[in-house]
């Protein structure tokens, strides 16, 4: 034992407390099988995708560490939202092998939860320490990986809770009977105003026109939806004069619990490039649209039923699109390397977004027809965005061959299979 404790002591880069913890952990092996790990509270998607993940994982753990375990998770002080924060502490409590140890009462969470964020690092970019720790696997989480053993939704609200979000909602203009979408649309009003020591500009690539999706909502008004525009902040309002548009981004009354409730119990939820508050619809099973997915990588949303249309490249000097297979190649995470590549994004249109916001709809209903030719056109796509390495930022897992994945929406492959399948 004590060779296999030093061993990985030198694996650990010098960090005292970890060493300690995990020599700790070693010698009370025999006795039962600890594992250890936190949550990143402090941005909604990863706090939803890499918990869920968490949970979706605790069942193979516990085959593999056998009836004698206990899994220690550390919630941190800071969250995101502190509703979401509330309902996972409730799930986590109700398992009886699990232990959560809370940073706002706990000395003992404030003294190790810097050393398991430690832990994290190195069992997800690292694959060390895996066997002392209970986390998410993929450092992108369910929603990267698309775990389709993942056992949602794990977030539940109480009576009271639901009594109390119908109450505030009905001040929206909202009532259980109505049938509403869900719409952000991803812009740097959120980040610039609440994680204010870093400039993110370099993320304004993955921030589509806004007047581009006015058209969808003013088409999903006259199907007889209510359309609720989700966010904490904007940088444009949208010119719709219409009482079945509500601007909650911009509501005095907007809060964490109703957050939670609008993609709840939404109709469908419809993503103006992918962002963390996606993961919401997610976590509960909304059916979800994602456009202008930018950069465009494997869909694999654990949700059952998703649409996703990707946001082309165009070369800046002629404003060609550029094929797929180059745009696998390019694909980066900040603007400035866009444009020294000479690349541009190529948003979507107001129809490709509906076309792939119909299809979603059609899909709920159970009418959508499966053409024999658009099943063919979407398996030669996959095939051929596999050869390109679409899933490069897949880790292995259990998810390997048991996953969900978005359907691409029909239409956008039809229209431009010249692009994707070149």
């Amino acid at each position: 034992m004590a060779a296999r404790i030093a061993s990985r002591v030198r694996s650990l880069g010098g960090s005292a407390y970890l060493v300690t913890i995990v020599s700790l952990l070693t010698f009370l092996r025999p006795i039962t099988h600890v594992r250890l790990a936190t949550f990143r509270s402090e941005r909604i998607g990863h706090f939803i995708t890499d918990t869920d993940l968490a949970l979706a994982l605790l069942n193979r753990l516990r085959d593999e560490d056998g009836p004698r375990h206990l899994y220690l998770f550390v919630m941190p002080d800071y969250v995101c939202n502190e509703q979401l924060r509330l309902m996972y502490m409730r799930a986590l409590r109700t398992l009886p092998d699990v232990r959560v140890l809370d940073c706002r009462t706990s000395w003992l969470a404030r003294r190790i939860v810097t050393p398991t964020r430690l832990l994290t690092s190195r069992a997800q970019r690292h694959r060390s320490l895996v066997s002392y720790f209970c986390g998410s696997r993929d450092p992108g989480g369910i929603d990267a990986c698309g775990y389709r053993g993942s056992a949602r939704p794990y977030l539940s609200f109480t009576g009271d809770e639901e009594a109390r979000g119908w109450r505030e909602l009905r001040a929206l203009g909202l009532t259980e009977g109505d049938r509403f979408v869900c719409l952000h649309i991803r812009d740097g009003a959120y980040l610039r105003t609440t994680l204010t020591g870093r400039d993110w500009a370099y993320h304004d690539y993955r921030n589509p026109d806004p007047s581009t999706y006015v058209p969808v909502v003013h088409r999903l008004i006259a199907r007889g939806f209510v359309v609720v525009r989700m966010g904490r902040v904007t940088d444009t309002a949208l010119p719709i004069n219409d009482p079945a548009f509500i601007d909650y981004a911009n509501w005095g009354g907007r809060n964490d619990l109703l957050d939670l409730m609008l993609y709840s119990h939404a109709a469908l939820a419809i993503a103006g490039s992918a962002s963390g508050i996606d993961q919401m619809a997610f976590a509960f099973g909304t059916p979800t649209v994602v456009t202008n997915l930018i950069p465009f990588d494997d869909p694999r949303f654990a949700t059952p039923l998703s649409v996703a249309i990707p946001c082309l490249l165009r070369e800046i000097s002629t404003g060609e699109l550029i094929p797929f297979s180059r745009m696998m190649r390019n694909r980066f995470g900040a603007s400035w390397r866009y444009a020294d590549a000479g690349l541009a994004p190529a948003y979507n249109t107001s129809e490709q977004i509906w076309a792939a916001v119909e299809e979603a709809l059609t899909r709920i209903a159970g009418e959508w027809p499966d053409e024999p030719s658009d099943v063919e056109l979407q398996n030669r796509f996959w095939h051929w965005a596999e050869s390109q390495n679409v899933h490069a930022q897949v880790s292995e897992g259990p998810w390997t061959a048991n996953y969900h994945r978005a359907y691409m929406g029909a239409v956008f492959v039809r229209e431009n299979a010249d692009i994707l399948l070149s």
